[in-house]
């Protein structure tokens, strides 16, 4: 009998521990489903059923170590659902940083949200298998003594669990600072970008009015440069002309000079200076004859 039951026990704990699992996972895909307050109270609703059927199972065990043992797994349930929920929120809260989108009030609903079922999962595991327990014990009576011992180390793992979830919501909240901090830094830097790509689109329309203005300067200089060559090339072309024209003119008279009798007038040339010769001594002659009989009139 018992190894029956254990062995369904420990079946039913896997398969709430895995439902309450794809239910927290799951939760933003289930709340486009069911309502809000639906997905929510789900895996609080898991870990009470689960201690409605543990309780169920145990009314027949009158072992206590057994039923202590089963009905603690209640109050683990319930702390896997509040661990893996937490796992799920620090997971969201980091996607959510490296995203970046929006002012963050959608993460802190959700961080909110994760933190809402982490707590009423863990009270829910505590109160349920406390009422389980009690159940268990008005059908079971033992020793008061045993119980005030339960009671008090009971009440000591609550009062660690409040200390604990105190710390949390502390780190929570320093880290949501943190982020807006963050986020008011990124926003201010984002205005500076803002600011300073302004200031380089007007410095970037200033260089493009003036290359455009330069474009402009030197297409009328590239024109004044073009009618300067085709009036150069009109020049060049007039005197290529010229050029020919005296080429021509100079081989006419080339050709007319190898046509005239040119050794013949050097011959009579050089007679005619051989005479002249001649006449300018027959000259000195008389002159100085003549200075000669003036000078003996005289």
């Amino acid at each position: 009998m018992l190894r029956a039951t254990k062995t369904v026990l420990n079946a039913a704990f896997l398969v709430f521990a895995v439902g309450g699992f794809a239910l927290i996972f799951f939760s933003r895909e289930l709340l486009q489903l069911v309502e809000m307050e639906v997905a929510f109270l789900a895996p609080t609703a898991l870990v009470t059923a689960y201690a409605l059927l543990v309780w169920r199972l145990l009314a027949h065990c009158y072992e206590q170590a057994f039923a202590d043992h089963h009905l603690d797994s209640v109050y683990f349930l319930g702390f896997l659902f509040t661990l893996f929920s937490l796992v799920t929120l620090f997971r969201d809260l980091h996607s959510g940083l490296s995203l970046q989108q929006g002012d963050g009030s959608a993460q802190v609903a959700g961080a909110l949200y994760y933190v809402g079922i982490s707590v009423s999962t863990s009270i829910a595991g505590v109160l349920f298998r406390n009422m389980a327990r009690g159940a268990w014990l008005r059908d079971h009576p033992e020793d008061p003594d045993h119980l005030q011992k339960s009671y008090e180390l009971l009440k000591s793992i609550a009062d660690g669990f409040s200390a604990n979830y105190r710390q949390t919501f502390e780190q929570i909240q320093l880290f949501l600072a943190e982020r807006q901090q963050g986020l008011s830094v990124l926003t201010e830097r984002e205005k500076e970008y803002l600011a300073a790509l302004e200031r380089f689109i007007g410095a970037t329309n200033g260089f493009s009015s003036a290359l455009d203005g330069s474009q402009r300067e030197m297409g009328r200089r590239i024109e004044e440069l073009a009618g300067a060559l085709e009036r150069q090339a009109t020049t060049v072309a007039e005197f290529s002309n010229m050029t020919d024209a005296f080429s021509r003119s100079a081989a006419r008279v080339h050709a007319q000079a190898e046509r005239l009798p040119l050794e013949a007038v050097n011959e009579e040339l050089q007679q005619f200076q051989r005479g002249v010769g001649e006449l300018n001594e027959v000259l000195d002659s008389f002159i100085s004859l003549l200075e000669t009989r003036v000078e003996r009139v005289g």
